[in-house]
Order: structure tokens, then C-alpha cells, then sequence
């Protein structure tokens, strides 16, 4: 008797070893190997929420007041088209998945909204009548702001700001814009030869 209780004994305790072993093993791979990434068909809403370029370095941005992004000014326009036309091959639509559905990023969607909204400053009525356009695009930024949350902490009252002295603002961590408009350049470069255009 004393001996079948310790090979039962011995039997559970190695299948619990068994047991922990396993669990152990399989969190470390879950944990340390990669795992597969999730394929899609680019069909319906079978995508990526982001753009698939990977990792996007961080760098140190620091915010300052410029004049060269006024409203009603010609030398403002030519810097907010340059702004907005930081893509040399379109206007920061991509083609993606083995069918080329058209995407835009939301940081493109953004500089759109922006570059609308200036747009629409300039004409005539626009307190009165503002443009649809005008209107999706202040729910949008709204909108984009409140999901980015940049909890930057910022000192004082800009309006008591002197801007020809005072121009700098506060430091923040960054995606890396020029990393971002170079995969998108490269995408649409890859779409434009697809298609027989060349620059």
C-alpha cells in the first residue's frame, strides 16, 4: 500500500511539474518569440487600423508661433500649399493590400482639415456660410485631439505672450514626420510606376 501511494505520489508530482513546466514555457515564447502577424484581405474592413510602416522613431519637436502660416496673406498660402504637398507624388493617399484600395492616414486627414480651413477664411461670407468642408473638418480635429490626448504640460497664458520675443514653446515627443512622408512617398512612388508614371 505505502509503495502504490508513493508512485501515485510520484506520479502527480511529475505531472504538476509537467504541468508548470508547460505553462511557464508557453508564457516565456508568447512573451519573447514573435508571433505570427494577422493577414488581411484589404477587402471591406478586413486592414490594419494604422498605416503597416512598422516602428516610427520618436523625435524632440519644439512647438513655436510663426508668421509664415498667416490667414489672408499670399506669402502664407504658398507655405500652407507647401505644407500640405509635403508628398511629391499626391496628397498623402496610399494604395495598399494586392488590390491598391486607396487609404489616408489621419495625420494627412488632419493637414487637409487644416489646409481647408484656411482655404475657407478667404471667402467671401465665410463667418455666415462656412462650407461643409469647414464644418466635418472642426468635428474631425475635435475630434482627432480628444483620442490623442497630449498631456504636454504648458506654462502660462499664450495670449500674454510677447510673439516676436516669446516664440518658443514647450518641447514634446514626436513621431517622426519626415520617417512618415518618406514611407508614404515611397508607397505612392511604388503606385505611380504601377501605373506607368514616372516623376
Amino acid at each position: 500500500m505505502k509503495n502504490l501511494k508513493a508512485i501515485l505520489w510520484a506520479f502527480l508530482s511529475g505531472l504538476l511539474f509537467a504541468l508548470y513546466a508547460v505553462i511557464f514555457w508557453g508564457t516565456l515564447a508568447r512573451v519573447f518569440l514573435p508571433s505570427n502577424p494577422k493577414l488581411y484581405t484589404w477587402i471591406n474592413r478586413d486592414y490594419p487600423i494604422e498605416m503597416p510602416v512598422g516602428n516610427i522613431p520618436t523625435v524632440e519637436m519644439t512647438f513655436q508661433e510663426s508668421l509664415r502660416f498667416e490667414l489672408n496673406d499670399v506669402e502664407s498660402n504658398a507655405n500652407w500649399g507647401v505644407l500640405f504637398n509635403t508628398n511629391s507624388f499626391g496628397l498623402g493617399v496610399q494604395h495598399l493590400g494586392p488590390y491598391h484600395f486607396r487609404y489616408v492616414t489621419s495625420a494627412y486627414h488632419s493637414l487637409h482639415c487644416l489646409y481647408t480651413m484656411q482655404r475657407d477664411f478667404d471667402r467671401p461670407n465665410h463667418a455666415g456660410d462656412p462650407s461643409f468642408h469647414f464644418v466635418h473638418c472642426m468635428t474631425y480635429l475635435r475630434q482627432i485631439f480628444i483620442c490623442n490626448a497630449d498631456m504636454t504640460l504648458e506654462s502660462g497664458d499664450f495670449m500674454q505672450l510677447n510673439f516676436t520675443i516669446d516664440r518658443v514653446g514647450q518641447t514634446r515627443k514626436c513621431r517622426d514626420w519626415w520617417n512618415v512622408t518618406a514611407w508614404i512617398n515611397e508607397n505612392n512612388r511604388e503606385w505611380f510606376m504601377l501605373n506607368g508614371v514616372t516623376e
